[in-house]
């Protein structure tokens, strides 16, 4: 009689076979100019991705190499309506304009959501680009289909030559193992450029258990719970600020962590002359400008001053919603020798996550500190005034309904035109759909990435 219970057994069997191939270079340097003759040497019709550790480093790519490729002389007639948007909305020197004009595409977490499905849903066509510059975001649960992949440096965020960041032997495989698709490639090829500091990676050495910590009882953890009385650096941070751990998990919570708490009111000590001077004069001159005040909240926020990054924080809170080609264009005025790609990609990162996700939490920490510190509540109220309800307006912050709309791909500045028509009182993805599908006719005055990603979606 046979025993009915499982039986595990243990093999390396897989129904593709992903193939490594190591091409050794002599120099950093020569990463570049060997995944061009790579390139070169691979089927232009074989869907292939190019992995780079950052979005630098694509970008480097394209203005150095890509760029003396000639531009493809017939696109259709959606691509040419997506260049045309992408210019007029984001910048017509943006790298992914530029990619695209000659055949590739670019993927990485600094695209708006929109213009990264478009990209993604181009590459899985059968047609001219079959080809995907990407970072580390394929790790992070994009499923592409692809026969090869030309891995540039293995490594999550240096460009340099150095083995800061390099992949583990996990990471290595995992990306190796986005080539080859059951009945599509049944043998996928993976191009690892190798220069002499590189590691070797085993696949052995890729089988990772995996641990829960679920007892973990970590300082953050431990004061989420309460129990803080062994920690000294807790209770004397308590202690200075006057409150309880029920208040401060009340009014702080858990997503800072308790080290970075600690630094910011440093630094907010630290600046806060500056700071109440900054909001005072606001008092003195209701037309004053917002720009300085920015800055000295990014300085207590990120430790050391940025005059261009706050100055497009300070212009992406502008009630008109400016469109990332006009921030662009008006910083680049002051910044002349900043590179055009890096206003371009830190312009759409502050727009896309920074503010809403970083800023405006810190910003509102600061704000809690100055309320315990006992400052004017008049200088209190300019700064929610001034900084947490543009961004409150701008990026949806209290809205579920929009922020449904925004995390489906729709591009910010539709927002406002679509809910007028559909409504702002649907509760779920379903009515959402629902409404946008009944409504689609009347969707006239969005921009070509909005009605893309609906029609996609209907």
């Amino acid at each position: 009689m046979l025993e009915k219970k499982p039986v595990f057994y243990n093999t390396m069997y897989s129904p593709v076979v992903n193939d490594v191939k190591v091409k050794k270079i002599l120099r950093h340097e020569d990463r570049y100019p060997e995944c061009q003759n790579l390139l070169k040497e691979i089927d232009c019709n074989d869907k292939t991705l190019v992995f780079f550790p950052t979005v630098v480093g694509i970008y480097n790519y394209v203005n150095n190499f890509l760029i003396n490729e000639p531009c493809i002389e017939e696109l259709d007639a959606v691509t040419k309506n997506f260049l045309l948007w992408a210019r007029e909305e984001i910048h017509e020197d943006w790298c992914v304009i530029k990619a695209m004009e000659r055949g590739y595409l670019i993927h990485n977490g600094q695209i708006p959501m929109g213009t990264r499905m478009f990209q993604l849903d181009n590459y899985e066509k059968e047609g001219v680009f079959n080809r995907l510059l990407c970072t580390s975001t394929l790790l992070e649960g994009v499923n592409t289909t692809a026969k090869n992949i030309i891995i540039t440096k293995p490594s999550r965020m240096s460009e340099r030559n150095n083995n800061d960041a390099d992949f583990s032997a996990f990471d290595f495989f995992n990306l190796v193992g986005r080539t080859g698709r059951l009945n599509q490639h049944y043998v996928g090829n993976a191009y690892y450029l190798k220069a002499p500091s590189d590691p070797d990676y085993n696949k052995i050495d890729a089988i990772r258990s995996v641990k829960f910590e679920i007892t973990d009882e970590s300082k953050d953890v431990d004061i989420q719970k309460g129990n803080v009385e062994h920690y000294e650096d807790v209770m004397n941070f308590l202690e200075e600020l006057g409150i309880t751990i029920e208040e401060y998990q009340k009014n702080i919570g858990s997503r800072p962590r308790f080290e970075t708490v600690k630094e910011i009111y440093g630094r907010y000590k630290t600046n806060c002359s500056k700071l109440i001077s900054e909001l005072q004069k606001f008092i003195d001159n209701p037309q004053n400008g917002r720009l300085h005040l920015v800055s000295e909240l990014y300085q207590i926020i990120e430790s050391r001053p940025n005059p261009m990054n706050s100055n497009i924080i300070n212009k992406l809170l502008n009630m008109n919603r400016l469109k990332i080609k006009t921030v662009v264009d008006e910083v680049r005025k002051y910044y002349t020798t900043a590179n055009i790609d890096t206003i371009i990609s830190t312009t759409i990162r502050m727009k896309s996550s920074y503010i809403e996700h970083i800023f405006y939490p810190k910003v509102l920490l600061i704000i809690y500190f100055m309320k315990l510190s006992k400052i004017d509540k008049n200088l209190v109220d300019i700064l929610n005034k001034k900084i947490i309800e543009p961004i409150d307006f701008l990026y949806f912050a209290s809205s579920k309904q929009r922020k449904m709309l925004v995390d489906l791909g729709i591009y910010e500045r539709d927002v406002e035109t679509i809910v007028k028509v559909i409504g702002d009182d649907y509760e779920d993805a379903f009515e959402l759909k629902r409404r946008l599908q009944d409504s689609w006719d009347k969707m006239k005055n969005i921009s070509f990435i909005s009605k893309y990603v609906i029609q996609n979606l209907i």
